[in-house]
């Protein structure tokens, strides 16, 4: 079996691969991949990548998460979220800009937590059944997500304390029981060409704090819009909310999972024109 030092399998600079078949002793080639996200990261240097094959994994909780431990680190499944599951909890914190690519995690508490400036792009991922929040941003970090599904959960994405910038395009937030987005001061909330739809009180919930910056695109977005006033504009924030919809998105078949548009959907062909399927 190829370990570090017995000289049969040279560290795979640059890349690294991770499958459940693995082994933590491995170096961590696509011949010899490791088992662990963790061990992955530890590993790897500022601007690897790290490859997971199909399966599913364990990657902590959220007492003890992996860790993206500072470094700017692309994690990306090999066959996509259909075919990868993580069980437990990822965070991005003290700098660093990272991706995390093509997993579905169901039934996490809290399965993603970004602070203190660190930057994590989610993308092509699914979230399904979360406890509390799915997303928490914090102290000063930030967060884009593209093309992602966030299905239940108390929360969509939650920011609690020392501000945070959230991007959110092409990414559908439903089902969840009170908020879809909720944030407090100090943050810049920008969201283009998604959907935010069945939520228990707002789509979007913002804190009698300021300064806070919204700035809401060519979404559909059902229900109760925002809270506090949002729609005047004013008094110590600043708001840019224009071609919004409120229709009903027709999804293809929620009940089995499937938010995919039926051809009829009011959504089609109404996003931001700029971009690339809108």
């Amino acid at each position: 079996e190829a370990i570090y030092d017995d000289g049969s399998c040279e560290y795979n600079y640059g890349n690294s691969f991770i499958s459940t078949q693995g082994d933590d002793l491995n170096c961590g080639s696509e011949e010899y991949p490791l088992l662990t996200f963790q061990q992955g990261i530890d590993i790897s240097s500022d601007g690897d990548s790290i490859f997971v094959l199909p399966g599913t994994y364990d990657i902590g909780n959220s007492v003890d998460p992996t860790n993206y431990s500072y470094k700017s680190l692309v994690i990306k499944s090999m066959a996509g979220p259909d075919s990868t599951f993580l069980s437990g909890s990822i965070v991005a914190s003290s700098g660093g800009s990272s991706t995390l690519s093509g997993f579905t995690f169901n039934g996490v508490y809290r399965p993603v937590s970004v602070d203190t400036g660190a930057h994590l792009l989610i993308e092509d991922c699914i979230f399904k059944n979360s406890d509390e929040e799915t997303i928490q941003c914090n102290d000063g970090g930030s967060l884009s997500l593209q093309r992602t599904l966030i299905d239940g959960g108390r929360f969509g994405i939650h920011n609690s304390q020392g501000g945070c910038g959230i991007s959110v395009n092409s990414t559908t937030i439903v089902n969840v029981s009170e908020t879809a987005i909720s944030i407090r001061a100090d943050v810049g909330l920008y969201v283009t060409n998604s959907i935010i739809y069945n939520f228990g009180s707002n789509a979007i919930h913002f804190w009698n704090e300021t300064p806070v910056y919204l700035d809401l695109h060519y979404n559909d977005i059902t229900g109760n819009f925002l809270s506090n006033t949002v729609d005047e504009c004013g008094g110590g924030f600043d708001c840019n909310i224009i071609n919004n919809i409120p229709d009903d998105p027709s999804f293809s078949d929620p009940s089995k999972g499937d938010y995919s548009l039926q051809p009829s959907s009011y959504c089609i062909d109404t996003g931001d024109p700029s971009s690339h399927l809108d």
